[in-house]
């Protein structure tokens, strides 16, 4: 049991252990800094190809999920993406990008982003939002030749 904080001190809760497989050492892949660029997409590939197995093996549960997601959209609710890095990155790219490929209003999905100021060529993350899929995919200038 931790210790009582004394008066006036605030005590952070100590986090829980994270348990993901995504966030463990893939022992298939541990030289992968080591081989040949051809050795490197070949493991790469090899991992891609595990995942259309794991999707279907939870496809009814997915199903389910998506189903309610909508209904709770339909009855005006909205999803929330939350990340930090490159997960934050995509959840705001994607947040982004259903109002003009599915019609949707601003504000159906939001992204919320842990850093502390914008990290990228892409602007801030209001900025970020506002994109469409008419807006240059690019760094400012163009790609680099």
């Amino acid at each position: 049991m931790p210790a009582k904080p004394e008066s006036g001190d605030y005590a952070l809760p100590t986090p829980s252990p994270v348990s993901s497989r995504t966030e463990e050492r893939n022992w298939r892949t541990v030289d992968i800094d080591l081989v040949s660029t051809e050795e490197v997409l070949r493991l790469l590939n090899a991992e891609e190809a595990t995942v259309a197995g794991a999707v279907a093996s939870v496809l009814p549960v997915l199903a389910t999920v998506v189903d309610h997601v909508v209904e709770r959209i339909r009855a005006g609710g909205q999803v929330h993406y939350f990340g930090a890095g490159t997960s934050g990155r995509m959840g705001a790219a994607d947040s982004a990008e259903v109002v003009p490929t599915f019609g949707l209003e601003p504000g159906v999905f939001v992204a919320h982003q842990a850093y502390p100021r914008p990290t990228s060529w892409w602007g801030s993350p209001p900025a970020a939002a506002r994109r469409t899929s008419r807006a240059p995919c690019g760094p400012p200038g163009g790609p680099a030749r």
